[in-house]
């Protein structure tokens, strides 16, 4: 930390950038704004499902969130294990420089479930949802995480493709 704190946001972002290059991982910065909103709908509704695209079809992840890092898990495996499911992907948020305006991120995948693209897309389609600009979005959310027995996942599947997100032939 000592190496950066005469730093500007600019100059940390392409520190970050940098160092991250060429190295099997995902990797990102965020103002501190953007994050509050994150954080804020994370916080408020820690677990969703998102869907894949796999093949003909989908397959959909269980998220959760926990103290600032997001966890990405198949649903099969969730049923299958219960808790104890292995996680495909982790993203950790880093918010030590938000007197800076700057948060970074860093995601881990496990390359034999998903790869780099499908990482990516699972954190895109993550912040689309979080990021309260989609009252619908929020309220499929909401609805999973406090009244379950009504939510029906055609609704996210119908949701993500007007979003243009998915694309199922």
């Amino acid at each position: 930390m000592e190496m950066i704190e005469n730093k500007t946001a600019e100059e940390i972002k392409n520190i970050w950038m940098d160092y991250h290059k060429g190295k099997d991982v995902l990797f990102s910065t965020y103002s501190y704004d953007q994050f509050q909103k994150l954080n804020s709908n994370y916080t408020k509704y820690p677990t969703f499902v998102f869907p894949l695209p796999r093949g003909d079809g989908y397959e959909f992840f269980l998220f959760q969130y926990v103290d600032s890092e997001l966890h990405f898990t198949p649903m099969v495996q969730f049923k299958k294990h219960g808790a104890n499911a292995p996680e495909c992907l982790a993203v950790i948020y880093f918010p030590d420089l938000k007197d800076k305006d700057i948060i970074l991120m860093r995601g881990e995948y496990d390359k034999d479930v998903v790869s780099p693209l499908d990482s990516q897309y699972l954190i895109n389609l993550t912040q689309m949802f979080y990021n309260g600009e989609s009252t619908k979005c929020i309220d499929l959310i909401e609805q999973f995480n406090n009244k379950p027995d009504e939510f029906k996942y055609p609704e996210i599947i119908s949701e993500v493709e007007r979003m243009g997100f998915l694309r199922v032939k």
